[in-house]
């Protein structure tokens, strides 16, 4: 199999507000924080977590990371659909 793995998960973490909708027993999800949630998960490399700045910086997600070794790595992209540069933290746990 070559080291390869044979699956990459890849996570991208983003919160804030949306509308949520139910139509024909379906639960759907819109919104600028919808749509930055599905963006952010497209910059992870597989086997890492990308997290947007806000979601970075929430104190209760910095006590976690002080709690839990790991590197971090900062990233700027221009994300699809949105205007600007946003910024991302890309995280590996040290294992």
């Amino acid at each position: 199999r070559g080291g390869s793995p044979l699956l990459s998960l890849k996570i991208g973490l983003h919160h804030g507000p949306c509308i949520a909708v139910t139509l024909n027993d379906i639960l759907d999800y819109f919104g600028t924080a919808v749509n930055l949630a599905a963006r952010v998960q497209k910059e992870s490399q597989g086997g890492d977590i990308v997290v947007t700045e806000p979601t970075w910086l929430d104190p209760t997600v910095q006590e976690v990371m002080r709690q839990n070794p790991h590197r971090d790595e900062e990233i700027e992209c221009t994300v699809r659909g949105l205007s600007g540069i946003r910024k991302f933290h890309r995280l590996k746990v040290n294992t």
